[in-house]
């Protein structure tokens, strides 16, 4: 089954307003936003509205977002990964490992995605 495409319609900082071009589209679905350097910005649907039109909230910097630009929705609901793994880290709202970002980079890079958990812990 493909997974609903969107376009950008308006932004209003963190506040995304967006067309669906095919497919359908749940409250509380996870949607990349993909903005003209590649990388992908997570939101969620906040409000679905008749006539294939949607909100959602992104979590990160919508500077440089325009309108036409790319939404995927991934047809899953906002979740949380939970294991033994969990235990001892530090995340921020949307579960990125903190310490593990803070290896890779000094100042967050929008987009940037690391694994939630370490699922080898036992």
């Amino acid at each position: 089954m493909d997974k609903a495409k969107g376009t950008v319609l308006n932004v209003n900082e963190s506040l995304v307003g967006a067309e669906i071009t095919n497919g359908s589209v749940m409250n509380g679905e996870v949607a990349y936003i993909r903005i003209e350097d590649g990388k992908r910005l997570k939101s969620e649907v906040i409000d679905v509205k008749p006539g294939g039109v949607v909100y959602l909230q992104v979590f990160e910097d919508t500077s440089w977002m325009k309108i036409g630009d790319l939404v995927e929705f991934t047809g899953l609901p906002l979740a949380v990964k939970l294991g033994p793994g969990i235990l001892g880290s530090v995340t921020d709202g949307l579960q990125n490992p903190l310490y593990e970002l803070a290896k890779i980079e000094w100042f967050l890079e929008r987009g940037l995605e690391v694994a939630p958990l370490d699922t080898k812990q036992k």
